[in-house]
């Protein structure tokens, strides 16, 4: 896993190091609202909205292919429903929790212009750092912050961008770093790993 982020990033590092004929530079701001697929082992979870905001400096190495990076705030939230065994009606407790995170991340765009839009596809990686959360639950603190103090995820998605800059984006995101020690784990423990899709508008300003 290392050694393939190494490579990723080097190789980022030559694309933006290229001298081609007709670079352009961008800086963007956009913002929007994510949904979070949570897959665990341990209770029923359904999504709950979270926001985002993000700015990005793209490197345009010709009118089809792009180096973009990417920072900012990603908020995600659950509604988590606990069962508790044994007699009554109140069996099933249902707990709010949201995360807040700083996300960054490199991607590497393929567009497909024209006259009065721009179609383009993008794919990357985005680590997410924890700074912090609130939970109903006090039961799985310690189990969540273990799994979500740090994720590493496959980053994929599309968009369309006007010539006055505004642009709209989808993504979609897998928690990779979960998902593989998730698989490594045996029947025993808890196994958590996310699924992300987000939407976004935006504003792209040429330097």
């Amino acid at each position: 896993m290392k050694k393939f982020g190494f490579i990723w990033f080097v190789g980022i590092f030559i694309i933006l190091n290229q001298n081609t004929y007709g670079q352009y530079n961008f800086v963007g701001l956009k913002g929007g609202i994510g949904f979070t697929k949570e897959i665990n082992n341990l209770y029923k979870v359904y999504s709950k909205p979270g926001f985002l905001i993000s700015g990005n400096y793209t490197h345009n190495l010709n009118d089809k292919i792009s180096a973009r990076i990417e920072g900012g705030f990603t908020q995600k939230g659950f509604r988590s429903k606990v069962h508790f065994p044994g007699p009554g009606i109140n069996d099933d407790e249902v707990y709010q929790t949201t995360y807040n995170y700083i996300s960054v991340g490199p991607d590497i765009i393929i567009a497909f212009p024209k006259p009065k839009k721009t179609v383009y596809l993008l794919s990357g990686i985005r680590t997410d750092y924890l700074i912090n959360y609130t939970t109903e639950d006090d039961n799985y603190k310690q189990v969540m912050e273990d799994f979500r103090h740090l994720q590493l995820l496959l980053n994929a998605g599309a968009g369309l961008i006007f010539p006055s800059g505004i642009f709209l984006e989808i993504n979609g995101s897998i928690d990779f770093l979960n998902k593989i020690k998730t698989t490594e784990r045996t029947n025993s423990g808890p196994r958590i790993y996310d699924i992300y899709f987000g939407l976004s508008v935006g504003y792209e300003l040429g330097l």
